[in-house]
């Protein structure tokens, strides 16, 4: 994810860019993180897939050690 300072740095120079005729375009990692950055929401996306892809992993992990913390208590 971009931080702010760089995502500022690489608006600035799509602006800049636009008015000289010459003007060197943007590397690929600094398109791509640009165009992250136009995805609404796109941090809390994110968060929510990788969630959802790590839940049932660790309820299945939890529910394993609840299992055995119950059979050494009984």
């Amino acid at each position: 994810r971009a931080q702010s300072d760089e995502l500022e740095k690489i608006e600035k120079h799509g602006r800049s860019s636009k008015d000289k005729e010459n003007a060197k375009s943007l590397d690929k990692p600094e398109q791509f993180l640009y165009e992250l950055s136009l995805i609404p929401n796109f941090s809390e996306r994110v968060f929510c897939i990788l969630f959802q892809s790590t839940f049932s992993e660790s309820i299945c992990s939890i529910r394993r050690k609840l299992e055995l913390l119950q059979k050494l208590c009984e």
